[in-house]
C-alpha cells in the first residue's frame, strides 16, 4: 500500500482553468475519480499551457509525481 503525508485538505478538482489550484509545493499528488464515468485530467503550467493529460477511469486513483 502506498503511503503519503497530506500537506493540505482534499478538494474536488476544478472544472475550468480559471478555477485551477496550485499543487507545485507537493512532491506527489493523489487523484481519485469517484464517479462512474471516465474523466480527462489536464495538467497546466502557470501560463495555462497544457503540459500533460491523462484519462482516469471510473473508480481509478493514481499518484502523480
Amino acid at each position: 500500500m502506498a503511503s503519503y503525508r497530506p500537506i493540505t485538505e482534499e478538494i474536488a478538482a476544478p472544472t475550468t482553468s480559471g478555477n485551477a489550484v496550485t499543487v507545485s509545493d507537493a512532491d506527489r499528488v493523489r487523484v481519485v475519480n469517484t464517479g462512474t464515468s471516465s474523466y480527462l485530467l489536464t495538467i497546466l503550467d502557470s501560463s495555462d499551457n497544457t503540459i500533460g493529460s491523462m484519462t482516469l477511469t471510473a473508480g481509478e486513483k493514481v499518484f502523480i509525481n
